[in-house]
């Protein structure tokens, strides 16, 4: 585990242990028997006998593209909108 676990020096991970604990933080340093992680300027050192997992937290990545894709949809509602309005107008008017 150490090995797979120095992937992951300064990315910011949800670690998670035998009791079902999860750590959230950025992965500082890894040695022979603990990981060191920061969060939120705190220091903790993690027994790695008790990991049972290390995952690269990507909340903010997929909030992101939560967020292109929202506003893409609400471009192209705007967009059909207008094309709605412009339709509609257009059918009124005499050339």
């Amino acid at each position: 585990m150490t090995e797979l676990a120095k992937k992951f020096i300064g990315k910011k991970c949800i670690i998670y242990s035998l009791n079902d604990n999860q750590i959230t933080g950025v992965i500082k340093e890894v040695s022979d028997g603990a990981l060191l992680i920061e969060n939120d300027g705190n220091l903790q050192a993690v027994n790695l006998d008790f990991i049972v997992r290390i995952r690269e937290h990507q909340l903010l990545l997929l909030k992101c593209l939560n967020n292109i894709y929202q506003n893409s949809l609400y471009s192209i509602h705007q967009a059909f909108s207008l094309n709605q309005t412009l339709a509609g107008i257009n059918d009124n008017l005499d050339y």
